[in-house]
């Protein structure tokens, strides 16, 4: 039962970051920024895809929404 519990927090903590990741995704002002961003949170992503890939389906969704905003601001290209 234990583990349950463990597995329980692990979940909400990565749901939690995954929040804090987007929001600085929806930040990035210009292409070093987004590609900083990239490189800051490469291994975030690879752990969300092995270890819960249902969050990383959900994320990427919500990433390619945020990355289209930033197309239509100029901010990407």
């Amino acid at each position: 039962l234990g583990d349950v519990y463990k597995r329980q927090a692990a979940i909400e903590q990565q749901s939690s970051k995954t929040k804090e990741v987007l929001k600085s995704l929806q930040a990035v002002s210009h292409l070093g920024n987004y590609q900083k961003w990239i490189t800051d949170n490469k291994s975030f992503l690879a752990d969300l895809k092995w270890n819960n890939p249902l969050s990383y389906d959900s994320f990427m969704k919500e990433f390619a929404s945020i990355k289209s905003q930033l197309k239509s601001k100029g901010v990407l290209q």
